[in-house]
């Protein structure tokens, strides 16, 4: 009972640190929205999709009354470098424009198909990645994919289940250690529930306590979290 009050005030504080920087974190976004709407890297004046597809899920998720003008103004530019450049597109761009395309509304039902088809024809035996297929990447592609009504739904599930046999015994994934790793855990996780197939809560349920194990053994420093 200890452990999980343990593990439930350091919940509660790291969310009351994110609480109080909401505020400051849109500010900050929206002070590095380019003219177009969307946002760069620090040495480039061109519009990065990896940054401005998190950029957009952040925003969405800090919901302030002016996300709406920001959201607008970005996705709008979006559509259009992902309707003329898709065909060119790596795997983790186009991870990056299915993710922008499904939080768009109204939603682009062909252009979202168009992706949809081009990332799965990237795909390889054991998932996502050249020369060799990465699981983190792998579970990346899933995550978007299982997020679009629009994919095939028999072959998405053939990658779920090697994702299911590759998750070690402390309820970790990696894709190069004998033992889990943090971020590649978080994305598995992520792959795993957003099928919202109640048979996996198990696989769920085991990853969940590697990451509060994860958390207990973590140090705290100036209110915030070390990894």
């Amino acid at each position: 009972m200890a452990g999980n009050e343990k593990y439930d005030e350091l919940i509660l504080k790291q969310i009351s640190i994110l609480t109080e920087n909401l505020e400051s974190t849109f500010k900050f976004l929206g002070d590095h929205q380019n003219e177009k709407g969307c946002w760069c890297g620090s040495k480039s004046n061109k519009t990065d999709l990896h940054l401005s597809a998190l950029s957009i899920r952040a925003i969405k998720m800090i919901q302030t009354h002016d996300s709406d003008i920001l959201l607008e103004n970005a996705l709008s530019h979006l559509k259009d470098i992902i309707s003329k450049g898709a065909s060119e597109f790596d795997e983790d761009t186009l991870i990056d424009s299915l993710n922008i395309i499904i939080d768009y509304s109204p939603r682009m039902i062909e252009l979202e198909n168009g992706v949809v088809t081009r990332l799965m024809d990237k795909r390889q035996e054991m998932g996502w990645g050249k020369p060799n297929p990465s699981l983190g990447l792998t579970c990346r592609a899933l995550i978007a994919l299982v997020r679009s009504d629009l994919s095939q739904k028999d072959i998405i599930n053939r990658y779920i289940k090697q994702l299911i046999k590759a998750q070690y015994p402390d309820g970790g994934w990696s894709h190069r250690d004998s033992k889990g790793e943090i971020i590649t855990t978080c994305y598995a996780m992520r792959a795993l529930y957003h099928t919202k197939d109640s048979s996996l809560k198990d696989f769920i349920l085991h990853g969940k306590n590697y990451l509060k194990k994860f958390l207990e053994n973590s140090v705290w420093l100036n209110d915030q979290i070390i990894l």
